[in-house]
């Protein structure tokens, strides 16, 4: 259930970006909203094949 909700916050994250700049997409994929974005060279804080935990000493999402 947690990966589920984790999936889904972002998923909505990278849609709220892309609806910011009235970017279409019709898709679920997280790597295709992330592909769509990086076409736009919009920066995001890590790729998906970066992952982070909760308990990820660091006080950012990914590191640099």
């Amino acid at each position: 259930m947690v990966c589920f909700h984790a999936q889904q916050a972002l998923e909505k994250s990278l849609k709220a970006m892309l609806f910011e700049r009235q970017m279409g997409f019709e898709t679920h994929d997280l790597e295709r909203l992330a592909g769509l974005l990086a076409a736009e060279r919009v920066e995001l804080p890590c790729t998906l094949d970066e992952p982070r935990t909760a308990w990820h000493s660091s006080p950012r999402l990914c590191s640099s």
